[in-house]
């Protein structure tokens, strides 16, 4: 197994080196990772084989302990056995319930203004940008040494950890195709566009479960959470479905597989195209059928049925939300 030192003497191991030993559920266990990393303050102490600990000051948050083809957390009382990524729900729930205030991330570090960040990267929380190194290049001298602990060993030629005196003056690299991709889709940013997991110009495509093993609650702030582009736009797209997307007509656009939102955060498509050729209606390509949403007003937008709805093209000349305001309703 490949590993490293950091300065301090911890030990540090790249996540991919564990894929040989957990096999299956070695993608349970990168979710997990980065699920801690994004949503706790916490250090990882790693032993190089088999144990990961996160606590924070002393006060532990939970212990993995990894075996052939599975691995085991434990959080307060409960031990959970994983095998894949459908377990991960209830140590989530643990994880949630368990976590003390200091242990959980400020929603400050976890949100993003998207008029100021359209695509979810705080440039704020870098500690390479201009405010951090104005005297004496403190932030960037930082950036080279935890740079080496967070992601030497994790991709060819990451993680140098080589000096450079100078800073970014903000939303330069990490933005440099961003703009250019949603002036050109018409978009004021990555949430509106709905395509930023697949979409290669949005932010920097980093994941949190990345990461080198054994890095600090401090590593992880300064050189993680400013890049978790992805799981803050995730989590403002869970904000945004947690109020029911009713159609035109009275539909549950948010229950639909084929709507836009939906496919993005878990693409079943197949499943119920299958469900339809089963049912004798239409075959439809579960790889193109997609839908907006007949509330969409962006007029590029989408939409299920190849022919425009009479229901929806009646709201919209009567300036309604949705048929529920008319007069008409029942006549």
């Amino acid at each position: 197994m490949a590993t490293l030192f950091s300065n301090d003497g911890r030990i540090l191991t790249p996540p991919k080196e564990l894929e040989p030993l957990l096999k299956g559920a070695f993608p349970a266990f990168f979710k997990l990772l980065g699920h801690i990393r994004f949503f706790y303050v916490v250090n990882e102490i790693w032993d190089g084989k088999t144990s990961l600990v996160f606590n924070t000051n002393g006060e532990q948050l939970a212990v993995v302990t990894l075996g052939d083809s599975v691995f085991h957390i434990f959080i307060a009382d409960e031990d959970f056995q994983i095998v894949d990524e459908s377990m991960l729900d209830g140590v989530y729930d643990a994880l949630k319930k368990t976590a003390s205030d200091s242990q959980r991330r400020p929603e400050e570090q976890l949100t993003v203004d998207l008029d100021e960040y359209p695509n979810g990267i705080r440039c704020d929380l870098c500690i390479l940008e201009k405010r951090h190194n104005e005297n004496d290049f403190t932030g960037s001298r930082k950036f080279a040494i935890m740079d080496r602990h967070c992601y030497h060993g994790v991709e060819e030629g990451w993680g140098e950890g080589i000096f450079s005196p100078s800073y970014c003056e903000g939303k330069q690299g990490c933005y440099a195709k961003t703009y250019t991709c949603l002036e050109k889709k018409g978009f004021n940013n990555c949430l509106e566009c709905g395509e930023y997991r697949t979409c290669g110009d949005c932010g920097v495509g980093h994941n949190p479960g990345e990461c080198n093993l054994g890095i600090t609650a401090e590593e992880v702030t300064n050189l993680i959470i400013p890049y978790c582009e992805v799981e803050r736009l995730d989590l403002l797209w869970e904000k945004k479905m947690s109020y029911e997307i009713f159609s035109r007509c009275g539909n549950r656009c948010d229950l639909c597989l084929i709507y836009r939102p939906n496919v993005v955060k878990e693409d079943r498509r197949v499943e119920i195209c299958a469900v339809w050729d089963k049912l004798g209606s239409q075959k439809y390509d579960p790889s193109i059928v997609i839908c907006d949403g007949c509330m969409a007003d962006n007029k590029d937008a989408v939409l299920f049925s190849s022919n425009e709805c009479k229901t929806r093209k009646c709201v919209i000349e009567k300036g309604l939300e949705h048929c529920g305001f008319c007069p008409f309703l029942f006549t």
